[in-house]
């Protein structure tokens, strides 16, 4: 599981996987923050001590070549992004509103 938000509790993370499986807390660069996402990224790696499951961390890079290897896996349908719903552009207000009801489960994707 990719926890790339930090919204949920780890032990709601540690809910939706199986006894051996691993969270990946994704973090990025600081950027003029003091201690930015340390806060969840450490409540999730103690709490998965205690776990039968794993978590690890992993810091984002924004270079052409993460990018180009992203590209690569989605290319190859090694990585598959799974989209709950689609919206026009005109439809955003709506996509935001269901965003914010916190039910999406998926990606929401907005076309021209």
């Amino acid at each position: 599981m990719f926890d790339n938000v930090g919204n949920r509790s780890p032990a709601e993370c540690r809910r939706v996987l199986t006894d051996d499986g691993i969270c990946v807390v994704i973090t990025g660069p600081k950027r003029n923050r003091l201690l930015g996402p340390i806060g969840h990224l450490v409540r999730t790696l103690v709490s998965f001590k205690f776990a039968s499951q794993t978590a690890v961390s992993f810091t984002a890079e924004e270079t052409a070549g993460a990018l180009a290897d992203l590209s690569e896996l989605l290319e190859s349908g090694s990585v598959v992004p799974v989209i709950e719903r689609t919206y026009s552009l005109g439809d955003v207000p709506e996509a935001m509103r269901y965003l914010g009801t916190n039910h999406a489960r998926a990606k929401l994707v907005v076309t021209p």
